[in-house]
């Protein structure tokens, strides 16, 4: 499977000891520091295999009648966990930091047009060094994003492997992302 990093491709960094541990010379035990950094999602090195696309999933538990909280089970099921990240325990911020150096990649939000927006929002924010896909598995109420892409009206329960290959396979399309900002001027 092209989609999945196995266990192998995902690794701790290991940061340099002076870095990682810090000792004060009044006392005898080793302690953090402010200097000291804390691990965090970008402290992994993500070594996909030659010619791979990634999937990095981002699910709402609660869109779709809870039909999120099926597909979350089912993609770590399928995916190395470190992939799939609930979107209802601390947003898409630490999936994104993860990954944001890895070729490839593709960007798969399960959820409905206001969980789309959020990851489209952190994915501007967070500095990517290859521009990801992105893909949507609509789950919401209205899912008006994915109709005018026509990408259907939802998801209707079939084979995650038969969605994830239509991914694969799609062509991509540019999408224009703008805001609009309304101030009182007196």
């Amino acid at each position: 499977k092209l989609h999945v990093l196995p266990p192998t491709a995902i690794c701790p960094t290991v940061l340099d000891r002076q870095r990682s541990v810090c000792k004060e010379k009044s006392k005898e035990k080793l302690k953090r520091s402010e200097s000291c950094q804390e691990i965090g999602p970008g402290s992994f090195q993500i070594s996909p295999v030659d010619g791979s696309q990634p999937l990095l999933v981002f699910v709402n538990p609660k869109s779709g009648g809870r039909q999120g909280a099926k597909l979350y089970r089912k993609f770590l099921y399928h995916l190395n966990p470190r992939q799939v990240y609930n979107l209802g325990k601390g947003g898409p911020k630490a999936g994104l930091q993860m990954f944001r150096e890895v070729e490839n990649i593709i960007i798969l939000v399960c959820g409905g047009d206001g969980t789309v927006g959020w990851v489209l929002d952190i994915l501007d924010k967070t500095p990517f060094v290859h521009q990801p896909r992105v893909a949507v598995i609509p789950l919401g109420t209205g899912n008006d994003l994915a109709r005018c892409l026509r990408w259907g009206g939802g998801y209707e329960g079939e084979s995650l492997w038969k969605v994830i290959n239509k991914i694969s396979q799609s062509s991509t399309v540019m999408l224009d992302r703008w805001s609009i900002s309304v101030s009182d001027e007196e």
